[in-house]
């Protein structure tokens, strides 16, 4: 997969990550679903929710009601 989406903040040093796979590859890869995360700033890999873009559709910040 070579698409990563914006990632949840590191739990190791705060900075931004890139959400990398899915952690079930049967799964959608996507905004709220688990994914393998790597921090751009320290290189730390974790797992954690892919957020929602910052965008200006309904739902931004919690999940949309069609969830």
């Amino acid at each position: 997969m070579d698409a990563t989406y914006p990632g949840p903040e590191c739990p190791d040093c705060g900075g931004c990550s890139d959400a990398e796979r899915p952690v079930k590859a049967s799964r959608q890869f996507g905004p709220g679903e688990w994914a393998h995360c790597r921090c751009t700033d320290c290189g730390y890999l974790f797992t954690g929710i892919v957020p929602e873009p910052p965008d200006d559709y309904a739902g931004d910040g919690r999940f949309a009601e069609s969830h």
